[in-house]
């Protein structure tokens, strides 16, 4: 858990500053009933935790 701002508020502001627009966003997580809010709020992709090495370099590469 993060604290003082959570990963949905984190995204919200990250979001607001146009100059981070470009940015890929991927988001780990162990709950992924939050998921639809995450994508809602500027993530470009998901993973749930524990999450597998390979499939994270893949989602990196795709984004990168």
């Amino acid at each position: 858990m993060m604290p003082i701002v959570d990963g949905i508020e984190f995204l919200k502001i990250f979001r607001l500053d146009m100059a981070n627009a470009h940015i890929p966003v991927i988001v780990l997580s162990t709950d992924d009933t939050r998921k639809t809010e995450v994508f809602d709020n500027g993530a470009n992709d998901f993973l749930r935790k524990p999450v597998k090495e390979e499939m994270l370099t893949a989602k990196i590469e795709q984004w990168s």
